[in-house]
């Protein structure tokens, strides 16, 4: 007993030389945390990200356990991010704060590297201010949204993870591509990922008009093998409470071209609070006040109760498939299936072979004729490896990344965004 009374004291005597040392240092323990990366991907060292709250960070873990070492998915194993533990439930009762969170590199580096949507596990600096730290991994995404690269036809272009939703954004100023639409429906399903398609500037189409009749007509396409397609707009507000039904709950991605209004209808669905939030967001980036050049999660006002996250990526103008082979596109077009188990060879593709019921399916206008051309086109393109190429010289792709990271000359209004 003596011996223990002994080696107490020169436990206590060590604690007490220890907290002498360091009594100069403002240091509090600070345990791992779990957040959400909401944008500044384009930085190679640092990304924003915001803390989870008591119940996002229960199903994050939840979630992230289930599918952890499945085959296929990317993220850390279970024992990197099991011990973590959620906030307690009165945790910011006035939202989360936005942190900037270092990237390791070399060996510490997390893999995969962070994309929007991630959850990561952070891991605080000692010493420092509660707004450094570094992500010490990336918990095993749900899903991933795909598409070529614009500038390399070669590489893929990550958009963000952990989606339940894409918001395909269209209009007819400017006028949209069933190409493109087929696309983003294929990368989307190859992911598992549900759809929707937005027909934005409704205000444009009067209704009985032959324009108004043509273009419900091209969209008619969709409806009829299972897409939803809301017509919106911003002007008259048609559409906008079918639209925060469907983004509640979720988190939702818009995509779509260049000019559709995207960031217009994304300031309107936010109640217009977004013009604010990206002047913010940019403003730690060191980016220019009002820019739509980098992917970043919003939080939308609850709509009966439920909190909706949307992401607004920056408009292309094209969007080109990566992540599905040309003997794998069948399986993507969501109205050939219930036909391709009866065609005459197990592995048809749809186009030359005889007795493809999928063939016959469209000969008796049970599957539309666009989209069975459409397919054939996509296919023709993965066949030719020529999915997205374009000609770049290293001059053009140096100018095009150069005016993505510079701020614009000008102040850009809410409604001009994209």
């Amino acid at each position: 007993e003596e011996e223990e009374e002994e080696e107490d004291d020169e436990a206590e005597e060590g604690r007490g030389d220890f907290e002498a040392a360091f009594a100069d240092l403002e240091f509090e323990y600070r345990p791992d945390m779990l957040a959400r990366v909401i944008g500044g991907i384009e930085r190679a060292s640092e990304v924003l990200a915001e803390p989870l709250s008591h119940e996002q960070a229960t199903i994050a873990l939840e979630e992230a356990l289930k599918i952890a070492g499945r085959p296929g998915v990317q993220g850390a194993k279970a024992e990197d991010f099991q011990h973590v533990r959620p906030p307690p439930p009165e945790a910011y009762p006035d939202g989360p704060p936005t942190l900037s969170a270092q990237i390791p590199a070399g060996r510490r580096a997390p893999k995969p590297t962070p994309a929007v949507g991630d959850i990561v596990r952070l891991v605080w600096t000692p010493g420092t201010s509660r707004t450094e730290a570094y992500i010490a991994s990336v918990l095993p995404r749900r899903s991933s949204l795909l598409r070529r690269s614009s500038l390399y036809s070669h590489k893929p272009q990550l958009l963000c993870t952990n989606l339940d939703l894409v918001l395909l954004v269209v209009s007819v100023e400017p006028n949209f591509s069933e190409g493109m639409v087929d696309r983003v429906l294929v990368s989307a399903h190859a992911q598992g990922l549900e759809v929707a398609i937005v027909l934005n500037k409704a205000d444009l189409l009067v209704e009985g008009t032959e324009e108004r009749d043509e273009v419900e007509e091209r969209l008619r396409v969709y409806e009829r093998i299972g897409y939803r397609v809301i017509y919106t707009s911003t002007l008259t507000e048609e559409g906008l409470d079918e639209l925060k039904e469907l983004l509640s709950g979720r988190m939702s991605i818009f995509i779509g071209n260049s000019g559709v209004g995207k960031s217009h209808l994304l300031n309107v669905l936010a109640e217009g609070q977004i013009a604010l939030r990206v002047g913010k967001i940019n403003e730690k980036l060191k980016l220019g006040r009002h820019t739509t050049t980098t992917t970043t999660i919003h939080r939308l006002p609850s709509w009966k109760g439920e909190e909706s996250l949307l992401i607004d990526s920056p408009g292309a103008r094209r969007f080109s498939i990566w992540d599905v082979e040309a003997p794998e596109l069948r399986d993507h077009f969501v109205e050939f299936l219930p036909y391709a188990g009866c065609c005459k060879y197990r592995d048809c593709q749809h186009v030359k072979e005889p007795n493809c019921a999928v063939k016959e399916a469209v000969e008796a206008d049970s599957i539309p004729r666009e989209r069975w051309e459409s397919y054939v086109n996509i296919l023709g393109s993965l066949r030719a490896d020529s999915e997205g190429s374009q000609k770049f010289s290293s001059k053009q792709r140096t100018a095009v990344e150069t005016a993505r990271q510079t701020p614009p000359p000008m102040l850009v209004l809410p409604d001009q965004l994209d």
